[in-house]
Formats: structure tokens, sequence, C-alpha cells
């Protein structure tokens, strides 16, 4: 709880008010998501080599947690990485998501290719 309340102290959410007008997106969404309960989505970017997207998710509270990773696009491919990007493991995916298990303070990238 600790760790949360200090990330909202040091990265403020920044709202910007609009008229309220008709959009094609929700009322409420989100651009990534990962269900693990005590994970944190840390990092989403680039590949430094390429147009994959890569993203890092770690677990913060001591236990171990299984949950998805949810992204915006379809996945066409996907592999667990290290720290450096390359990839490792080639992982099984459903359309635009994956099943993840974390250890405790265990911190996992993943790399993804996908249809935009």
């Amino acid at each position: 709880k600790v760790e949360e309340e200090a990330r909202f102290l040091n990265q403020p959410c920044h709202i910007y008010r609009a008229e309220k007008h008709m959009g094609s997106f929700p009322k409420e969404d989100a651009f990534f998501r990962c269900t693990a309960e005590g994970c944190i989505l840390e990092a989403v970017k680039y590949a430094e080599d390429s147009k994959d997207i890569i993203v890092r998710v770690y677990e913060n509270v001591n236990g171990r947690h299984r949950g998805r990773l949810i992204l915006p696009w379809k996945i066409t491919a996907a592999w667990k990485s290290d720290i450096l990007e390359r990839k490792k493991e080639e992982i099984p995916f459903m359309e635009n998501e994956i099943s993840i298990e974390l250890k405790p303070y265990e911190i996992q990238t993943y790399r993804f290719c996908v249809d935009k």
C-alpha cells in the first residue's frame, strides 16, 4: 500500500476536462491492463531494435500472483524477454492477452509483435 501511495505522489495523474461529445471510446478504459493483484505494470515502450512492444511488470507485495496482461492490439507473436529485450522464450497468447505468473518481487519483461 505504501508503494502505491508513493507512486501516486511521484507520478500524479493529470486530468483534462472536455465538453460532453459523442465519442467512440467507452466512459472508462485502460490502454494496457494487468489483472494480477499486487503486480505493477511499470513500462510500455518500443523495442530498441524494432517496432515490437516491450512491457515490463513486477510483483510488489511479496506474494505469488497470476493474472492476464491485456494489450489494446491483436498480438501476432509474444516472447518472455530479458532486461535487455532479447527474446528468451516464445509464449502462448489469445487474441490480445497473455497469462502471467509472478513470484515475490519478480520483474518480468515481455516482447510483443502486434497488429495495429
